[in-house]
């Protein structure tokens, strides 16, 4: 069973501070993607890719005002998305026209004055706001996955993936113009680089020291979940490789998948691996292209995984923020196996580790004042409880 965190869980966490505005989230998306899954004019796009059981995704209301236009999509009945066939030969290079594989729902509206950068994140929207002004689309997400988390992690450093609050002035902002610089930027030592399509954070793949060596690699020594995540010093869950969990029914991720699986903090679309031309020779920040009409990061198998660096203008003002709500976690065994993370039926979170052959777990729940409750157990065929701890955002 995932976690999951409703609306109304969200207000909660947003009750006291201040963060008043509903939530929203941001991307982009190349017009080229949209223009051959859409018909001009209709207020509807179909994809090659069904849509995952319960999810349809609507434009329930748009407002137009002289700066931001903003759009709320829902869940609801699912309808059935036919495929499409592919006008593009096998001996097409631009990867941006080849791009078939999107699961939308059938009455997603895309976002006017977003340049339809928005549309890459509307399979995940859960509901989500997104909005944009002439400068920025603005992502507002509680940065929870809806896939399995932590599941097989094997070196752990004692931490859970919590809720954040990344709205009003802590939302996501993604240049909708980005620039084309020849000099580029580095990504270490920076927090999030970019977001992925389902709103949840990538880190660049170093440690907190932002100093890359194979031996502090999270991905190469067991610190990632068999989605490429794990929570950092916030309890904040984030990627530090390409996500490679946004399959299942909505997007066909079965290895093939063409499409964007992340936006660059500076603006730039990052593709999935697939996408990349067979003769590519990617530049020092993993990207192709010679323009800002053209240029695109690809996600690759080995170090760096998502962008090097940044090719375009990065602002580190424009990052989301997930300050600690608790001290680092000592005595934790490190050298574990993360092997479960549910939700019983009174919305208590269990994650359960193996160590020393004995199941043991962390439980929390919020508690409805921006605070979660927190249950340390040895053994989970005892249910003793060790040590209890309530946190609460600084």
């Amino acid at each position: 069973m995932l976690i999951r965190y409703t609306a109304a869980f969200v207000a909660l966490l947003l009750a006291g501070s201040g963060c008043g505005r509903s939530s929203s989230f941001q991307t982009k998306v190349l017009e080229e993607q949209i223009q051959e899954l859409k018909e001009p004019q209709q207020e509807s796009i179909a994809t090659t890719a069904q849509p995952a059981a319960g999810l349809t995704l609507s434009a329930e209301a748009t407002t137009t005002s002289a700066t931001r236009t903003t759009t709320t999509a829902a869940r609801g009945s699912t309808t059935a998305v036919p495929e499409v066939e592919s006008d593009e030969t096998e001996t097409t290079t631009d990867v941006d026209k080849a791009v078939n594989d999107r699961s939308l729902g059938t009455n997603y509206v895309p976002i006017e004055g977003c340049l339809e950068r928005d549309v890459a994140f509307a399979p995940y929207v859960d509901p989500v706001d997104m909005s944009c002004d002439d400068r920025f689309l603005y992502i507002e997400t509680d940065n929870l996955a809806d896939h399995e988390m932590m599941v097989g992690i094997t070196t752990w450093n004692g931490q859970v993936p919590l809720p954040q609050v990344f709205y009003a002035v802590n939302s996501w902002a993604i240049p909708l113009h980005p620039e084309f610089y020849e000099t580029t930027s580095q990504t270490t030592g920076r927090g999030p680089i970019a977001v992925a399509i389902n709103g949840v954070m990538i880190f660049n793949p170093t440690q907190q020291s932002g100093v890359y060596s194979l031996t502090t690699d999270p991905y190469l020594i067991g610190e990632l979940d068999h989605c490429g995540g794990h929570s950092g010093r916030g309890d904040d869950y984030h990627y530090h490789i390409a996500p490679n969990c946004l399959g299942g029914d909505r997007i066909a991720n079965d290895g093939d998948f063409r499409g964007i699986v992340a936006y660059a903090m500076d603006g730039y679309p990052i593709y999935a691996n697939a996408a990349m031309p067979d003769d590519a020779e990617l530049d020092e920040c993993g990207g192709l292209g010679a323009t800002v009409e053209d240029y695109r990061y690809f996600a690759t198998e080995e170090y760096p995984y998502v962008n090097g660096c940044f090719r375009g203008d990065f602002d580190t003002n424009l990052q989301p923020h997930a300050p600690p709500i608790r001290d680092i976690e000592r005595g934790t065994p490190k050298e574990i196996e993360i092997t479960a993370l549910y939700t019983d039926d009174y919305g208590k979170n269990h994650m359960e580790y193996e160590f020393d052959a004995v199941t043991r777990s962390v439980t929390y729940i919020a508690n409805g004042d921006e605070c979660f409750d927190f249950e340390f157990v040895d053994d989970v065929t005892t249910g003793i409880i060790r040590r209890a701890e309530t946190y609460c955002r600084r």
